[in-house]
């Protein structure tokens, strides 16, 4: 299924108020502080977990389908090229694809545009250009660009995860409900990606044993650290550090391809998401 939200036109009606107090008094003149109406804490936390229920599963698609891949790959001939393995891993998503609900209720997302493509064939950058057009507020595109530069930054998992939600939050009461729901959706992506190869890079890039499976550290998405998901898991934990730039390009994927969607009518998540797949796999290669 895909989302099309229609983008909100703003017909402004610009009204100036001037008014003036005549008083002998110095205070007379001082400038009356503009009120600014905020939800209260506990409305505004609702609103954040109800934006985070609807739009956060890109996240989930984006662990589970690694988690699926791998799987498919460690299987596979260990000496195979970066092409074969991209194609198989294709394959895989396309099988994972089918069975993945995002609500408990739906199946799968659309993955149709992957059959009039190479994906394997595609370079994904991890430099993210939002242009004046994309449909997003300066407030909006600064926010995005926050969270990207969080992979540039060095930062922990742990730490990428509670600027993310900080980010989501200020959104939540700071943007309209259609930018924040974007800006939902990349952070969860976001927090996948860093949980995901801080804990699992070393096990994509290493050949295990003939006949014994891979290890892999399956973050729950809980916006929690990856530091308290599967503390007993077996395998070398990799720093975001080395798994930065990865993180980078599925994040800027994901973002490209939600703001790409708009010339055609609407925010595509679902493509969005299954890019963001493509582009971490490719990138860990």
């Amino acid at each position: 299924m895909r989302f099309k939200w229609e983008y909100p036109v703003f017909l402004g009606l610009l009204v100036a108020v001037a008014a003036t107090v005549v008083s002998c008094s110095k205070d007379s003149t001082s400038p009356i502080p503009a009120v600014v109406v905020r939800d209260e804490p506990q409305l505004a936390q609702q609103k954040l977990l109800d934006l985070q229920d609807k739009y956060g599963w890109a996240g989930k698609y984006h662990t589970d389908a690694l988690v699926h891949i791998h799987n498919k790959l460690s299987h596979g001939n260990p000496s195979a090229s970066k092409a074969d393995k991209c194609r198989a891993g294709l394959a895989a998503l396309k099988e994972f694809n089918k069975s993945f609900s995002k609500d408990g209720k739906s199946k799968g997302v659309d993955d149709q545009f992957l059959a009039n493509e190479d994906p394997c064939a595609s370079t994904f950058s991890t430099t993210l250009q939002i242009g004046p057009s994309s449909g997003l507020s300066p407030k909006g595109v600064a926010m995005v660009r926050q969270m990207a530069d969080l992979f540039d930054s060095g930062a922990s998992s742990a730490t990428i995860v509670s600027k993310v939600n900080a980010i989501e939050n200020d959104a939540q009461e700071s943007l309209s409900s259609f930018e924040a729901a974007a800006v939902v959706g990349a952070g969860s992506v976001a927090i996948s990606s860093a949980q995901y190869w801080s804990a699992n890079l070393a096990s994509w890039r290493t050949t295990p044993p003939v006949g014994a499976s891979a290890s892999l550290q399956i973050p729950l998405m809980a916006r929690a650290s990856i530091s308290s998901v599967n503390p007993e898991a077996n395998g070398p934990r990799q720093s975001v550090e080395s798994g930065g730039g990865i993180g980078k390009a599925d994040f800027t994927a994901f973002v490209t391809t939600l703001l790409a969607g708009w010339w055609l009518g609407g925010w595509d998540i679902e493509a969005a998401a299954i890019r963001a797949v493509i582009a971490s796999m490719i990138a860990a290669f």
